[in-house]
């Protein structure tokens, strides 16, 4: 995994308002570390909508705190931390990466899921689970998967980010 330091900006570090007056080239990120429990899928969500005001990208937090959910959700139910990974208070944790740049970009990691492949299946109309990548697939404009490096694996989506006075379609 990555050092920490090359991920993450501290909280009072968010962008300001003037620098989102920048080139469209010049993406901007942020990095959530979330244990990997079920507690870490409320966090995601504030955390997405904070960053999303924080960016002037308030018509696109329904959306986008909901798919980062899914994938919270689907790494702390899928992604069992791998065989080396130390437990309790240093075991790994699930990432989420927030960044923007032609598009707003998505990405989860986590530490174990290795040679699980996410894929969208049909649910049927009584099941309680399965509809997750079904959302992800129908609201962002792509959404995938790999395995880095350094190990584990990120699923990521891309949601379409309105020009100015333009509404979000979603």
């Amino acid at each position: 995994m990555p050092r920490r330091e090359e991920l993450t900006r501290r909280p009072d570090e968010l962008p300001r308002p003037e620098e989102l007056q920048r080139p469209e080239d010049k993406p901007i990120e942020l990095v959530e570390f979330l244990s990997p429990i079920p507690e870490a899928v409320p966090v995601a969500r504030r955390h997405v909508v904070g960053v999303l005001h924080e960016w002037g990208l308030s018509t696109l937090t329904e959306t986008a705190s909901l798919l980062a959910c899914e994938l919270v959700s689907n790494a702390v139910k899928h992604g069992s931390p791998a065989a080396e990974a130390p437990t309790g208070a240093g075991a790994q944790q699930i990432v989420l990466t927030v960044r923007h740049h032609a598009g707003l970009f998505i990405e989860v990691w986590d530490p174990g899921s290795k040679g699980l492949h996410p894929r969208v299946r049909a649910a049927a109309p009584h099941d309680e689970v399965g509809r997750g990548l079904q959302l992800v697939d129908t609201l962002s404009r792509s959404w995938g998967h790999y395995a880095p490096a350094y190990g584990g694996r990120t699923v990521w989506c891309e949601l379409v980010t309105p020009r100015r006075g333009e509404r979000s379609r979603h």
